[in-house]
């Protein structure tokens, strides 16, 4: 089978995007007989020379996503801006199936047989769309998700949580929806791996650790409330890190609190750096309201042998049924986690994490993507 991988939309950053994006290109020529053609932006060549050689075809292409002002513009080209040259591009190879593992790149208007995956459960899940505020481009944007999922002869989805809302929101078929969940796409955290303490660490003996991008959705404002209303003394001795971009007025947020001593932001780390706050943090904290096949900073945690405290919501009561749950939208409820990670032994909960996230194997999780392949194939 000779399989089109179109990953024009990525660059390499510490994203999960990005991360099972790495995996597609690592992994699938591993595992999988088939004849791969990667499509990619000149910041991925490299990356993916280095790692394929000369064994798959390598198709550079730089077109770069358009961002109109208008927001409803936006609505109607982001989930299908590309599709125009994917056309001219996918069907020009002559491959049997056309895979665009991102929910901005669609395979519409592409006549090749496409396997579309699907990150975007929040479409339906949350009522306001971090993305989409407006009352119109959520409309606009959910309308092309749906034509876009109904046209993709198979959808690889990253947990049960999301399947079950494609089959019964958006009525997709159950058996054109496989679920390959993302943990063993995760870097695990291995003993050998190099750490590095970062600089702006206070002098304590244990920390809060929460590293995730700035989007409203996860949930910062509410876990800064919560930390607000632990007794001092202990926002003293188990300060809140927070590492990544920061959501707009977070950090006038943390003043009005008066947590400026107790929370503080470590901006960008490097990997070894990341690495060290996994391995030293006395809990990560995961206060999502929604992930839609888990985080892959939690799994790195989980991995790392550190407890996770992180929301009962969608896909992350399904991925770490082990972990320490809360209600997201409850301060007081995610105060008491906090506060029962400060006054507690963890070690149990960090060592059933850790175990959870080595009974997942990429083997089988690449084993799905091929499933999804031939019957994409076999219903074209």
């Amino acid at each position: 089978m000779r399989i089109a991988i179109d990953l024009r939309q990525y660059t390499l950053s510490d994203t999960g995007g990005t991360t099972y994006a790495v995996g597609l290109i690592e992994h699938l020529p591993r595992y999988l007989d088939h004849d791969f053609v990667y499509v990619v932006n000149s910041n991925t060549e490299n990356f993916a020379r280095e790692r394929i050689g000369d064994r798959h075809e390598i198709i550079v292409n730089d077109h770069q996503i358009l961002r109109p002002r208008n927001p409803i513009a936006v609505a109607k080209r982001i989930v299908h801006d590309l599709s125009p040259l994917s056309r001219h591009i996918i069907d020009d190879l002559k491959v049997d199936i056309a895979h665009f593992p991102g929910d901005r790149i669609s395979p519409r208007n592409v006549r090749t047989p496409g396997v579309l995956t699907f990150f975007g459960g929040n479409h339906f899940v949350l009522p306001n769309h971090v993305y989409w505020q407006n009352k119109t481009v959520q409309r606009i944007a959910r309308q092309n998700v749906v034509q876009c999922l109904h046209l993709a002869k198979s959808i690889l989805v990253p947990s049960v949580f999301v399947k079950s809302v494609l089959v019964n929101q958006v009525r997709i078929p159950a058996e054109r929806v496989f679920v390959r969940e993302l943990v063993s796409w995760a870097s695990g955290i291995e003993t050998e791996e190099a750490c590095e303490k970062p600089g702006g660490i206070p002098e304590c003996k244990q920390f809060l650790l929460f590293t995730s991008s700035h989007v409203t959705y996860k949930n910062h404002y509410r876990l800064l409330g919560a930390f607000a209303k632990l007794p001092e003394s202990i926002r003293k001795s188990m300060p809140l890190l927070i590492t990544g971009k920061m959501p707009e007025g977070l950090e006038g947020r943390i003043k009005e609190l008066n947590l400026s001593q107790y929370v503080h932001h470590l901006g960008f780390v490097s990997r070894a750096e990341l690495v060290w706050l996994y391995r030293n943090a006395k809990a990560y904290v995961h206060p999502s309201l929604y992930e839609a096949g888990g985080s892959f900073s939690m799994f790195e945690a989980a991995y790392s042998g550190t407890p996770v405290l992180c929301s009962q919501l969608n896909s992350m009561l399904e991925m770490m049924p082990n972990a320490i749950h809360f209600d997201p939208y409850d301060e007081e409820a995610i105060a008491s986690k906090l506060l029962l990670a400060a006054e507690n032994d963890l070690s149990d909960v960090a060592l059933r994490g850790y175990q959870r996230m080595k009974s997942f194997h990429l083997e089988d999780s690449v084993a799905v993507t091929g499933r999804a392949y031939e019957k994409a194939l076999a219903d074209a």
